[in-house]
Order: C-alpha cells, then sequence, then structure tokens
C-alpha cells in the first residue's frame, strides 16, 4: 500500500473510532417492555411522570415496518424531562417519530431518534428481531415513553 493510502486509512480509523466508543452499549442491561411496564407500573399516578434515574435498557423486538409522527403526549413528556434533567433541550428535537414494535404479541410505540430512522428502514425487514437501546423517561396517564437511541438490526433469538 502506498503511503497516500496508509494516510487515507489512518484518518478513517482515527475518525470513527471515537464515534464507535461513544455510545456504551454495556450500560444498556437486558429486559422486556413488559416487565420494565409491571416493575414501574406504581410511577404511573399522574398525569405527567417523569423519571430523572438512569434508565437504560436492551430490549429484543421484533419490527413492525411501521413509523408514525410522535404522539402529542410522548412528545410533551420529552420536553419536560429534557428539562427536569439538564440535558441540552435540542435532545427534544431529536424525536420526530415513533415506531412500532411488536414484544411477545403486544404492540408498542416508541419514540425513536431522526438519525436512527432511514439506517432502521434500509436495515431491518417487516418481522425481524431487533434488539433496541433504550431510555425508559417516564409515563402519561395512558403510556410509558421509551426513547430509542439505537437498535441492532442483527438481533439473535
Amino acid at each position: 500500500m502506498s503511503k497516500r493510502t496508509w494516510m487515507a486509512v489512518a484518518a478513517v480509523l482515527a475518525l470513527s473510532i471515537p464515534g464507535l466508543l461513544a455510545f456504551d452499549y454495556e450500560a444498556y442491561k437486558p429486559s422486556r417492555l413488559a416487565d420494565v411496564r409491571k416493575e414501574q407500573a406504581a410511577t404511573q399516578i399522574g398525569d405527567w411522570n417523569i423519571v430523572g434515574a438512569d434508565f437504560r435498557y436492551r430490549m429484543t423486538v421484533a419490527f413492525s415496518g411501521e413509523l408514525r409522527k410522535i404522539d402529542p403526549g410522548s412528545q410533551k413528556l420529552i420536553g419536560m424531562w429534557v428539562k427536569s434533567v439538564g440535558t441540552d433541550p435540542k435532545v427534544a428535537d431529536m424525536f420526530a417519530q415513533e415506531v412500532r414494535v411488536v414484544e411477545a404479541g403486544t404492540s408498542y410505540w416508541l419514540p425513536i431518534q431522526k438519525v436512527l430512522v432511514e439506517p432502521l428502514r434500509s436495515e431491518a425487514k417487516t418481522g425481524q428481531q431487533l434488539n433496541l437501546f433504550v431510555t425508559w423517561i417516564g409515563s402519561t396517564k395512558t403510556d410509558f415513553v421509551f426513547l430509542v437511541n439505537e437498535f441492532d438490526a442483527g438481533a439473535k433469538n
């Protein structure tokens, strides 16, 4: 390989490795959506319930192939959560759509980061098992809100 080629490879690696290290996959505890909902049911006491703790989970679900505009209640909760935990307000703008997933025959609509929508559409097929890396931020009077931060379309059953 020429010196120029080696320099190009080194530059690509230098730029990509920090990006790969930025997402901490190990911080996501294996769980199920239904289990978190059951464990945390007592926290669903009012119209808006915000979680200040760090609840990150890795969940295996089936991709339905469906996306929709984010539910207004979920969008409002995300905005309130961002303020309560002192995160950059721009984080709330990262979520404009929801993805429908299925776990053990039950459907869930989960807000998904904008940057993940196109990769999800291109990498996953309807019915395919996915690992989702989600953060539980709280609940509305009618639903729990889990934010999709990352996915792996190579999930194994």
